[in-house]
């Protein structure tokens, strides 16, 4: 990203060997895709556009090869030229549906992301002590300010811009209702510049209130110094109460299955992704008919069934409203079928061994 911003600076013809290093930077970064593909477009459409057309040439060949040869290899390996989970996040549905998705999307980060993830002070807790109001009103200042200091450089319009606005589009093209589409994590790549906008706005501000530079770098300074405790008092908030400390366990219970089941052993739980880094064994996930959890235990092949509270955040010891009145009184109901080896009262955590 700094590469972007030198190579942008520079108001003469850009030197060849700079303009394959970026591209070779949008190739290797292409294994984080989205950040890598939208770099390459950036470049490539800011060179065509500035009628560098040997550049826009060069960035292109590079980018290619190596795009070629990945694909190539993909393919070899039983492969596709798009993964299978990208085309359904990104390039589902029709285009209605997915200037839907987009616009849902973009309201989702405009509804405090954005300014969460530049200035960390939104949260639940703030808001109880606050109220909505105050939160509210930041959250739109701060986009305010974003969007006119996103005005004000578009006037010229740079490298890092045409990027921000490609990756941008990317992002709110991703579409996943499982897990969520809107993440502050997808805003990474973006923050150094949505913070070059954020000053750039404020200092627009200040200069048109005060009417005099030093003032306003004075401010603009200001401003800088309280982002930036801010930021690090939220690292030490994490350093001090980390998020595997707010979040549920899922170690209760998986351990036991670690350190006792077999090894080739099957297990149920609420969540078996994160929870077979824990149990080492293969793990599968509740049946939605929970009170046909006979026949899928046999047609999972299951050995042992892990009841526990769902993750979340902040860590709660109350099961799923299902789980507690269909699934759990399944289990207790047949304790020549499903015999209880493992239970923990403080977390609320059961494991039931299948008896064949």
């Amino acid at each position: 990203m700094i590469t972007l911003v030198l190579f942008d600076s520079q108001n003469d013809r850009p030197n060849y060997w700079l303009v394959i290093l970026i591209a070779l930077a949008a190739l290797f970064t292409q294994l984080i895709r989205t950040i890598g593909i939208s770099i390459f477009f950036a470049l490539f459409l800011y060179l065509l556009f500035s009628r560098r057309i040997k550049e826009s040439a060069i960035t292109f060949g590079v980018f290619s090869f190596g795009a070629l040869f990945q694909f190539w290899l993909n393919l070899r390996n039983g492969g596709s030229v798009i993964s299978a989970g990208y085309e359904s996040q990104v390039f589902n549905g029709s285009i209605l549906e997915k200037i839907g998705q987009m616009w849902t999307n973009l309201l989702g980060y405009l509804n405090e992301t954005i300014a969460g993830g530049l200035i960390p002070v939104f949260g639940e807790r703030v808001t109880y002590i606050l109220g909505s109001a105050i939160p509210w009103m930041a959250n739109t200042g701060i986009l305010l300010l974003v969007i006119l200091g996103v005005l004000i450089s578009w006037k010229r319009v740079k490298l890092f811009d045409v990027y921000v606005l490609i990756y941008l589009v990317a992002i709110l093209a991703f579409w996943n209702p499982k897990v969520g589409s809107v993440k502050v994590r997808f805003l990474i790549p973006m923050i150094p510049f949505l913070y070059f906008y954020l000053i750039g706005g404020m200092k627009w501000i200040f200069e048109r209130v005060t009417k005099n530079h030093l003032i306003t770098a004075r401010l603009v300074f200001g401003v800088a110094v309280a982002v930036t405790l801010s930021l690090v008092a939220r690292n030490v908030q994490d350093w001090l109460n980390p998020v595997n400390l707010q979040m549920t366990d899922l170690s209760i219970g998986t351990d036991w299955i670690a350190e006792n089941a077999p090894k080739d052993a099957i297990v149920m739980v609420n969540e078996p992704v994160p929870a077979y880094v824990q149990a080492h064994r293969k793990t599968v996930g509740y049946p939605r008919d929970l009170q046909n959890i006979e026949n899928y235990v046999v047609n999972q092949g299951i050995d042992y069934i892990v009841i526990s509270p769902l993750l979340q955040t902040p860590r709660s010891t109350i099961l799923d409203e299902g789980v507690e009145k269909q699934l759990l009184p399944i289990l207790n109901s047949a304790p020549g079928k499903y015999t209880l080896v493992y239970r923990s009262d403080e977390h609320n955590v059961t494991v039931y061994r299948v008896v064949n």
